[in-house]
């Protein structure tokens, strides 16, 4: 009796919450226009910092991102398309990606959300 008595609220709670689940910037789908970074180019150099054991050497790799650029010239998402292969090292590149601001991308005189292939490389 108890079980039923606390399942129906349960219930009604997690179906509540399973819309909270998924963040709103995972349902603005990713700009049409697909531009390399070099038409967007960051304003300030981006600061990359990131911890690494100095026994094993510092990591180097490439890691490809892909950054919604909105007309701002602000990062609205960021998404990993390719590793470095070391974890801290790719999440170095994708915090530093967030906190840029670009050069907003301009097409017919008016800035416009694009979608920026970005490889950073570490060596």
């Amino acid at each position: 009796m108890f079980l039923k008595q606390v399942s129906l609220p349960l219930a009604c709670c997690v179906a509540m919450l399973a819309g909270c689940a998924t963040p709103p910037a995972a349902r603005v789908p990713w700009p049409a226009t697909v531009v390399a970074i070099e038409e967007v180019k960051p304003v300030k150099p981006m600061a990359i910092s990131y911890f690494y054991n100095i026994t094993n050497g510092r990591p180097a790799g490439t890691c490809v991102l892909r950054i919604h650029v909105d007309s701002d010239g602000r990062a609205q998402k960021v998404d990993r398309l390719e590793s470095s292969g070391h974890t801290n090292l790719d999440e170095a590149f994708v915090k530093a990606a967030w906190k840029a601001q670009y050069q907003p991308y301009v097409r017919d005189g008016q800035a416009i959300d694009v979608t920026v292939i970005a490889p950073f490389h570490a060596r």
